[in-house]
């Protein structure tokens, strides 16, 4: 099928990451950007994690653990607080402060669904301690 034309608009620091991009992937700029934007309409993770920051990198050990539905949420949200940091992209500095509270949260949730829903006898046991 052949490809539709987009047109649209960037930030300047968007633009200057997308050429780099580009230029390690030994891709044209048009063709990198599709590449990513199809990766983001497909719902797979983006083509450009190995050029990961040091913060997203250390996001994604910290939390590689994390895998519970409600955990995951937190999880993307942190890497996104930490993708904005490490590009030193607009609210950066907010970024860098909510990121230890959302790891937080993602560790408290994972650690929710892995403790084991208590079983009714469990229940009506305490009943019984009365």
């Amino acid at each position: 099928m052949p490809s539709k034309v987009l047109s649209t608009r960037v930030p300047p620091d968007t633009y200057a990451r997308l050429q780099v991009l580009a230029e390690e992937s030994g891709r044209s700029l048009a063709g990198k950007a599709a590449d990513i934007l199809g990766a983001a309409v497909a719902g797979t993770p983006a083509p450009f994690t190995e050029a990961d920051g040091p913060l997203v990198a250390a996001v994604r050990v910290t939390l590689a653990d994390v895998t519970a539905p409600d955990a995951v949420l937190y999880r993307e949200a942190a890497l996104s607080l930490a993708l904005t940091a490490d590009r030193r992209e607009r609210g950066h500095v907010s970024a860098v402060r909510q990121l230890p509270e959302v790891i937080r949260r993602a560790r408290g949730a994972q650690r929710d669904a892995d403790r084991p829903a208590p079983s009714l006898d469990d229940v009506l046991g305490m009943f019984d301690r009365l």
